[in-house]
């Protein structure tokens, strides 16, 4: 029986291990690269189904005749320059802490739009805390937000006097924060 050397068994053994090392570093780094290339993919196709329902601009705003109280939403006779629509979600007291509408300066536009998809209820106490030109719309079954590609909330549009579309947020066809400019500036400044 011929007995390997200790040098000769250390060197299989390392061998061995290198080849394990070598076999799970290649498995550990083809399954991170599959998961993120397809991670990826995804991601890609999820953004191109987005933009690809953006609303064109130009598009009238699908808007109901009247607001919640009752009043007409203005359109062509309107002496309303800048129409601001903001599909805000909830109005509920947790979803303040995301938007809050009343600390909103809203002086600029001469006519904004709330869309909320609270309750008739939630939408009237929450009404109170805002200036009269803001006219607020309830869309609790989301009808609205799907029709305008709101799939994030609050959403910014800016509207003309006829409710068609200018501008939107996060609109790939422009800047992304225009919204923020009128927001701070006034709309006379952001054109």
């Amino acid at each position: 029986m011929r007995r390997r050397s200790a040098r000769g068994t250390l060197s299989v053994w390392a061998a061995v291990a290198g080849l394990w090392l070598v076999v799970i570093v290649a498995w550990a780094t083809q399954m991170g690269l599959d998961r993120w290339v397809v991670r990826e993919r995804q991601s890609d196709a999820v953004a191109e189904y987005y933009r690809s329902r953006e609303p064109a601009i130009g598009t009238v705003a699908p808007l109901p005749p009247e607001d919640i109280d009752g009043q007409p939403i203005s359109r062509e006779d309107s002496t309303a320059e800048d129409v601001l629509l903001i599909i805000a979600g909830s109005c509920s007291e947790c979803a303040k802490n995301k938007f809050d509408p009343a600390r909103l300066d809203l002086s600029s536009f001469s006519q904004v739009i709330l869309v909320f998809t609270s309750s008739v209820e939630q939408i009237q106490a929450a009404k109170l805390e805002l200036p009269e030109h803001v006219r607020v719309v309830s869309d609790t079954r989301g009808e609205l937000a799907m029709r305008l590609n709101a799939y994030y909330q609050p959403r910014f549009y800016l509207l003309d006097r006829g409710l068609r579309l200018r501008k939107l947020q996060g609109d790939v066809r422009g800047a992304s924060n225009w919204y923020m400019d009128l927001l701070t500036k006034g709309p006379e400044t952001s054109e």
